[in-house]
């Protein structure tokens, strides 16, 4: 009885994740929408009788120093940390899963091999391939994509190997390989649907990691830099005004903190579900 009773509170508090998850997630990406095709104001355009201006109705999140509109400059730089962060999980995501897979299914000198490369990357701190490889290309918006794309593969190779390694056993895939299905085929359609309950919590903690990740190289003026605008950056600029204009910072930050916490319970609640 009292398991019954875990079960279905857990399932309601699962539930409820998912769906708070959802909303902040999908609201954060339809304020990323609207800022790709339009912005109140141009988020380059200076004006030097309104700078410092506190929110108002003209000036949503009011304005920065060089009197641009904060609003129209936060829907831009969404849209960038967005975007780097589907990106980079979407290449980091897909490699990574590709390579666990491929570990998990044959298992053998595959496994060994492709585990072993994977445990020395993971040996280093997650951030240090990237910065090693921001140091040598330089900063940018698809330079990160593909420094944090590497840095994020070691851990989806983990996580898949897992998930493909216990699945390689079950009966529908033995009955499977009786018919004739190529490797492809069984990881694509047979394996590949029953492992989402564990990499699609992985795809959205990796989101996040992704969010968080850009944002602290472009805080640090290694990510993204102008004139492509950025959460992270404006952080930055945003650190020197918070006495004059703390609402800066508050546009930025509690902007970052909806996404990634949107993203953090849409993972739980998937979990739970």
């Amino acid at each position: 009885m009292r398991n019954r009773i875990a079960v279905r509170s857990g399932g309601r508090a699962g539930r409820v994740l998912l769906i708070l998850g959802l909303v902040l997630t999908l609201s954060v990406l339809l304020f990323t929408l609207i800022g790709a095709f339009y912005t109140p104001y141009d988020p380059t355009e200076m004006n030097g009788l309104e700078k410092l201006s506190p929110p108002s109705l003209s000036h949503l999140f009011g304005t920065d120093k060089f009197g641009r509109d904060i609003f129209s400059r936060v829907m831009k730089g969404t849209l960038t940390t967005v975007s780097v962060a589907l990106f980079t999980v979407a290449l980091g995501g897909a490699a990574g899963s590709l390579l666990g897979a491929v570990a998990g299914y044959y298992g053998g000198a595959a496994d060994a091999i492709l585990m072993r490369l994977s445990d020395t990357l993971t040996a280093f701190p997650a951030m240090l391939p990237a910065l090693l490889i921001i140091s040598l290309l330089g900063p940018g918006k698809y330079h990160v994509v593909l420094a944090l794309s590497l840095a994020f593969v070691p851990s989806f190779t983990r996580v898949s190997r897992a998930a493909f390694a216990g699945e390689r056993q079950k009966p529908y895939v033995t009955a499977a390989r009786l018919q004739g299905a190529s490797d492809p085929r069984v990881l694509l359609l047979h394996m590949l649907p029953n492992t989402r309950r564990v990499l699609l919590p992985a795809v959205t903690i990796g989101f996040s990691n992704a969010v968080l990740a850009e944002a602290g190289m472009s805080y640090l003026g290694i990510g993204v830099t102008p004139p492509d605008a950025s959460l992270g950056y404006m952080l930055s600029e945003a650190q020197g005004l918070l006495s004059a204009a703390p609402w800066y910072a508050l546009a930025c930050g509690g902007v970052l903190l909806v996404a990634v916490l949107g993203v953090g319970l849409l993972g739980e609640g998937l979990k739970h579900a």
